[in-house]
């Protein structure tokens, strides 16, 4: 929870009982509900609530209600439909994180909001395997499939300026995804390291 008075913006947290509170000047306060915890769903641009904040008057008493989002399952499985563990599932956009798929391929992405067409993408980086499914969220949709296959590789070589190889330099490769006519820029791949070579 943030709130934006006059300009001044303070960030909260909620307690045990779901509850916060701050003091502030009186004028007119902006409350924003900006995340929550996993497997529920909010909105920021509509989770927002504007309460006058009078000096001799009671504290308004301000109530977010959170629902619960959608939990989308599936399993990740190779070309012969035999499950991938430890795959790294994201959905593109959804600001989720991300899911592993466990020794039999299983995944769950808990926190959709249903309706939300979203990519998900699959990554097994040991394996050099991904893959990647259209969905549109709903509250009687199956099972995902997502099936992965052998990934083109990405390579190439860190230098400095007179072209001798820069060793340990860390990279982190993004993966562009669209959802819903927006490009998104998703960090599925491993942070890499060059080694001695600069490779």
């Amino acid at each position: 929870v943030s709130h934006l008075q006059s300009g001044f913006r303070q960030s909260l947290s909620t307690d045990a009982e779901g509850a916060f509170q701050v003091r502030l000047a009186p004028g007119l306060a902006q409350v924003v509900l900006r995340s929550v915890p996993k497997g529920f769903v909010c909105d920021p641009q509509k989770d927002v609530q504007q309460v006058p904040i009078v000096a001799s008057a009671r504290p308004p008493e301000i109530l977010f209600t959170v629902p619960t989002g959608l939990v989308v399952a599936g399993r990740a499985v190779d070309a012969e439909g035999q499950p991938v563990a430890g795959a790294v599932v994201t959905a593109a956009g959804s600001g989720l994180g991300h899911a592993v798929s466990d020794a039999q391929g299983r995944f769950a992405l808990a926190g959709l909001k249903p309706g939300q067409s979203l990519t998900l993408q699959a990554l097994q980086p040991t394996l050099g395997l991904a893959g990647s499914a259209w969905i549109r969220t709903a509250l009687d949709m199956g099972e995902v499939t997502l099936t992965l296959e052998k990934s083109p590789m990405v390579q190439g070589r860190v230098v400095n300026e007179a072209g001798q190889p820069l060793p340990e330099a860390t990279l982190t490769v993004f993966v562009v995804q669209e959802s819903e006519g927006r490009q998104f820029f998703s960090p599925l791949a491993p942070r890499v390291q060059s080694n001695r070579f600069g490779r």
